[in-house]
């Protein structure tokens, strides 16, 4: 088949008619693979920030959104919004779940031009059945119920406020894997992941946090997490 067409080509080659018709043939080629244009979008404040056009370099393929949702006892903590062009593995969908903290990482990928123009959704959907160990304070022995796509136990610590605590909760695969982890795991120290209810439940490493309980030591903690988590997210889709 291929030296039937390769013939073809030869033919049609040594006649005027034969080099337009390969002019044509090889415009649409060259016209194809031109570079893809996406919106851009980079907030540097709390408040939405305005699209903007970007031709995409390569190897960059697609336009992505990107949406970090962080929140706190059903209050929305951060909201942040992000579009560039990106490479698909790029693309991520996450949730992380400490009990004082939960994180949502949702992106939207496409392949086509300022395909991006809506932001990523926020929700990962409801109660999943799986159940995770979760700390408050000290103790670490309440249940927590996994959402979404939460399909790991976590265990980690966390150095914030100049106290060390331990983070238990569900997370993602996402999460636990890959970039993701690595990432993380340079913010929150002895991370591990594992699989199966209830499987974080080890409590020898108890968080020492002086009995930092309160409101302001609650929020300094609140805030440690959802900023790790929004800086290893933003860096992993913007390179």
């Amino acid at each position: 088949m291929l030296l039937h067409f390769t013939g073809k080509i030869k033919v049609l080659y040594q006649t005027k008619m034969g080099i337009h018709l390969l002019f044509i043939t090889f415009s649409c080629l060259f016209s194809g693979a031109r570079s893809l244009s996406c919106n851009q979008c980079m907030p540097e404040g709390p408040g939405p920030c305005k699209d903007t056009k970007m031709d995409c370099p390569p190897p960059m393929t697609q336009c992505g959104s990107l949406r970090v949702l962080s929140s706190a006892g059903g209050q929305v903590v951060s909201d942040m919004n992000l579009k560039s062009c990106v490479m698909p593995q790029q693309c991520m969908t996450g949730s992380l779940n400490v009990g004082m903290m939960k994180t949502v990482i949702n992106s939207k990928c496409c392949s086509s031009n300022y395909c991006n123009a809506a932001p990523a959704e926020a929700s990962t959907g409801g109660p999943n059945g799986k159940e995770c160990y979760t700390c408050s304070g000290s103790d670490c022995s309440g249940k927590m119920k996994c959402e979404g796509v939460e399909d790991r136990c976590i265990t980690g610590k966390m150095d914030a406020g100049g106290q060390k605590m331990t983070l238990k909760g569900c997370a993602s695969k996402s999460i636990c894997s890959g970039e993701m982890k690595e990432q993380l795991g340079e913010a929150i120290g002895d991370m591990t992941c594992c699989e199966g209810n209830l499987c974080n439940g080890d409590n020898k490493g108890k968080s020492r946090s002086g009995g930092g309980t309160g409101r302001s030591s609650a929020e300094v903690n609140r805030n440690s997490i959802a900023i790790t988590v929004l800086s290893v997210a933003c860096f992993l889709f913007l390179h």
